[in-house]
């Protein structure tokens, strides 16, 4: 696979894993019936990062749950852009192939969640997403908040714990410039934050496009207990 977290720039590394095939070790934890539904596939991590994966994603493309870096080095890796290095990737590691996926590579390190400790199936959570009285235009950008923010960050309750700031709350504390700094290049605002930059290999402009949408959805979001 070309790992996604050593992206710099224009190089992707490759990196071979020892690992099972996603559908075969779903269907051992969920079910047969996991491949028909219309629901997302949950990984929590030990860190408290959480991902949450279309089903029709998982058919789309190949994923494997890797257990080991196939030269038989340690089971780790460095990402750069959360200034971390030597990484455990134990117990379960979601990777993709990527290697002839524009698509994926574009994505990047989206939808890798390393530290996977839990796996389940759950129904999209529209309710703390879009909840009564958001207006139905918003959608698309919860869509984006899910993809993008609560594999780290939550709305109201909702999404991961590796720093569970609620979003509806903070981000009407921001001004605009100040919440596309944070996003598009959180070290211009921290050199030592954790943060990665949002969705660094789309073109600046689709970055920048997200970024405001996001902006202008948190905004508008009720902030619930």
């Amino acid at each position: 696979m070309h790992e996604p977290h050593l992206f710099v720039g224009e190089a992707r590394p490759l990196i071979e894993y020892h690992a099972f095939p996603a559908e075969n070790v779903l269907t051992h934890l969920l079910g047969s019936g996991w491949s028909k539904s219309q629901d997302e596939i949950e990984l929590r991590a030990l860190d408290g990062y959480l991902a949450r994966v279309p089903v029709a994603k998982l058919k789309r493309y190949r994923a494997y749950f890797a257990v080991a870096r196939a030269d038989g080095s340690a089971f780790t890796v460095d990402n750069p852009a959360q200034q971390e290095t030597n990484l455990p990737l134990a117990p379960y590691y979601l990777i993709w192939d990527n290697v002839n996926s524009p698509e994926l590579i574009r994505e990047g390190a989206t939808f890798w969640p390393y530290q996977v400790s839990t796996v389940s199936l759950r129904a999209p959570a529209l309710h703390s997403l879009m909840p009564e009285g958001m207006p139905p235009q918003y959608r698309p950008q919860a869509e984006l908040a899910q993809k993008y923010c609560l594999s780290c960050h939550l709305v109201n309750g909702y999404g991961g714990d590796k720093m569970p700031i609620n979003l509806a709350d903070r981000v009407k504390r921001l001004s605009e410039s100040a919440f596309l700094t944070w996003v598009l290049d959180p070290t211009a605002v921290d050199a030592y934050t954790a943060m990665p930059a949002m969705a660094p290999m789309l073109p600046q402009a689709e970055r920048e496009r997200i970024a405001r949408e996001l902006y202008d959805y948190f905004l508008q979001l009720p902030v619930h207990d």
